[in-house]
């Protein structure tokens, strides 16, 4: 049997030139494969270092609150609502104090932060305080 490289039972995986072997086709085939899209862990590769942290933040952070949850389930069964209430609360207050809302939520910020204090509204109560020493 004339043969190709690594002959293995009658069939070759490298056929040799006289079996009618085509360097053309075979050239096709890696230019094929070479631009098929990349494979799903290129593409993971590809994703930044900080994706990755921000990602693992994230699922630590969810971690943590079930606990907590759980734990303050079993104190009582009011006060994960309340404790929850309350964060959103302070969460709330931080938006209208710095004015770094999601933008969905601008309107309904705009309509109630000139009940709240402001970042920008406090210093401008801080330079009319320091005016008013300077003279």
């Amino acid at each position: 049997m004339s043969g190709g490289l690594f002959s293995s039972g009658g069939k070759y995986l490298f056929p040799a030139q006289d079996s009618g072997y085509r360097p053309g086709v075979h050239h096709f085939f890696v230019r094929v494969i070479a631009a098929a899209p990349p494979s799903l862990w290129d593409q993971f590769r590809s994703v930044s270092k900080q994706t990755w942290i921000n990602l693992a933040i994230c699922v630590l952070a969810v971690v943590v609150i079930v606990r907590v949850w759980r734990g303050l389930k079993k104190i009582n069964d009011f006060v994960p609502y309340i404790v929850a209430v309350l964060a959103a609360f302070l969460i709330f207050f931080y938006w209208v104090y710095e004015r770094c809302e999601p933008r969905f939520l601008t309107p309904l910020v705009e309509k109630l932060a000139p009940f709240f204090p402001s970042k920008s509204t406090q210093e401008l109560n801080e330079q009319k305080r320091r005016r008013g020493r300077d003279v």
